[in-house]
């Protein structure tokens, strides 16, 4: 058990010298307006890698980035500033994935992957090697990436397709 109690609320926190953050927050937009406040404020994050995750030579990774147990992160790869890689992922070689950028559990993005900065990939997700995915798309659990995928659209599906809502539900 640990015992912490709410130190203050984001908007009246102000950073310590040597306070160091970091933001599991799943939900893009939220985590966006949270840790632009606390950079704002001289807040500094630092990176959380698991002691189980095996990574390969010359991997770069940015800041705030968060790389949960059993990952395997290939050589020659990038992950940008505030990066989630979740449990049981695999990052191939010579892969890129942009800032704000989170990846499911059990994903295999194979080699020479791209993904944009904002990018969500659902759980058990396979991106084809060479594939590419546009800024801000979201790809939709258990669907598989084959070539690219345009910025900004939802995709789903073997192979992955672009899935527009009903009207319904955008009402």
């Amino acid at each position: 058990r640990y015992d912490a109690g709410v130190i203050s609320s984001i908007e009246e926190y102000r950073p310590k010298p040597n306070d160091l953050f970091v933001c599991a927050i799943g939900n893009m937009k939220p985590k966006k307006k949270i840790i632009s406040m606390i950079l704002k404020r001289g807040g500094k994050f630092t990176n959380i890698v698991h002691p189980t995750v095996l990574m390969g030579n010359n991997v770069r990774l940015g800041t705030g980035v968060i790389l949960c147990p059993y990952s395997v992160i290939s050589s020659n790869t990038f992950l940008g500033d505030f990066v989630c890689v979740n449990l049981h992922a695999s990052i191939g070689h010579d892969v890129r994935i942009g800032n704000w950028s989170f990846v499911g559990t059990g994903c295999a993005l194979n080699g020479h992957v791209t993904l944009g900065d904002s990018v969500f990939v659902g759980g058990h997700v396979i991106v084809l090697p060479r594939g590419s995915i546009g800024n801000g798309t979201v790809v939709g659990a258990g669907s598989m990436i084959i070539g690219r995928v345009k910025p900004h659209v939802t995709v789903f599906g073997v192979p992955a397709k672009e899935f527009r809502f009903p009207k319904s539900i955008n009402n």
